[in-house]
């Protein structure tokens, strides 16, 4: 016996079903809402947008913005001849250059006669995978020697899933792009597609336009999250639920207070250092990045001292968290690849009391007693004068 066929919402017999009963009819018309509400969203962001612009409000920095910062400050490095310094956040300071590891570092070296200036590279966020993308650049500025700090914490899962510029593959260069696929690429979210499609826009001259959209991207996010503050989200979709300052609402209610911060400071510190402590041999992603970011370097003779910056161990004991035997075996695996490149190696990561940590982030007090910048900058000037006296 013959079925008859699918019918129309008409009658008539004519129209095209769909799966669970869609008509042509319908599916047009469900497209037309989405385009419609599309428009809407993109109308009321253009908008936000407007408002926060006229209002003198800039828009957050993008990694596009982060990376021609770089190139400025590289631009001084091939100008002076001088030691390109490679870092994070700790290595930088709201007060001046003075109170910065490069400021100290280049204040000691200067009262050496002929020592090179110390050009700070150092910014917020930045970890292997960032190092690795932008040897290229660095080599080609012709420093007189790299220091490379290596955070314990970059390490982690934490720090390469929040903390990400794969922008920065646009300027990886024409000779390490292809062996970039190789590489590890769950390190800091530069997959196969953003790998390829970077570099052709950098080679294609696009990058102002692009950095133009970021900025616009940037600008209607802000605005979104300024919408959700002013009309009290506090107990909406900007605070998420199990996020350290979500955490922090909840100790006014805890009947041991102490207790729940100690446990709040416990998961913080594993999450930036537990990877570490744990130890990491020479198969971990992170540290075939770093290894893979010496190589240019070492290509081109320029010599390189990779340090590894202090953390707070007496915190990380007195959480009951810490692995002396894991945190060396790390530690032996970095002096292990730096050494596989001649590049000198200086392990600073005990170095310095509870003291002399300014928070739980690991940036380093600027209090002149007992003066961490300077404790950091003293430790490596020695090192770093008789790589750059036998340079020369």
């Amino acid at each position: 016996m013959l079925l008859p066929g699918p019918r129309s919402e008409s009658g008539t017999g004519s129209g095209v079903a769909f799966g669970g009963g869609w008509t042509m009819r319908d599916r047009i018309g469900f497209l037309s809402l989405l385009g419609l509400a599309f428009l809407v969203a993109l109308f009321f962001s253009f908008g936000l947008a407007q408002v926060l612009g006229a209002s003198g409000i800039k828009a957050p920095r993008t990694n596009l913005d982060v990376l021609e910062l770089f190139q400025s400050r590289l631009a001084d490095v091939e100008a002076t001849g001088g030691i390109a310094f490679l870092g994070d956040s700790t290595a930088m300071s709201g007060q001046g250059r003075q109170y910065t590891i490069p400021g100290r570092l280049g204040a000691l070296l200067g009262e050496q006669a002929g020592g090179p200036p110390v050009v700070s590279l150092a910014e917020a966020g930045l970890g292997p995978m960032d190092f690795y993308l932008l040897a290229s650049e660095v080599a080609e500025a012709r420093p007189s020697a790299v220091v490379l700090s290596v955070n314990m914490a970059a390490l982690s899962h934490v720090w390469t899933q929040r903390l990400s510029h794969p922008e920065f593959a646009s300027v990886i260069g024409g000779e390490r792009w292809l062996s970039a696929f190789g590489l590890p690429p769950v390190v800091n979210a530069v997959k196969a597609d953003r790998l390829f499609l970077y570099p052709v826009l950098e080679a294609l001259g696009l990058r102002g336009a692009w950095q133009a959209i970021h900025r616009y991207q940037a600008l209607v996010l802000q605005a979104w999250r300024d919408l959700g503050t002013a009309i009290g989200a506090g107990d909406g979709p900007w605070t998420r639920p199990g996020g350290i300052a979500h955490e922090f609402a909840s100790i006014k209610e805890a009947k041991d207070q102490k207790a729940l911060l100690q446990e709040i400071l416990r998961v913080q510190q594993w999450n930036r250092y537990g990877k570490a402590i744990q130890g990491v041999e020479g198969e971990d992603p992170s540290l075939q990045i770093i290894a893979a970011a010496l190589e240019p370097w070492a290509r081109a003779d320029i010599p390189v001292l990779v340090v590894v910056i202090p953390i707070n161990i007496e915190l990380i004991d007195q959480l009951g968290i810490d692995d002396p035997v894991g945190r060396m075996r790390t530690v032996r695996a970095l002096a292990g690849i730096a050494r596989s490149v001649d590049a000198r190696f200086l392990d600073l990561h005990t170095l310095l009391p509870e003291e002399s940590f300014a928070d739980w982030q690991g940036h380093y007090s600027l209090d002149p007693t007992p003066g961490a910048p300077s404790l950091i900058a003293e430790s490596m000037v020695p090192v770093l004068a008789s790589m750059v006296q036998e340079d020369r």
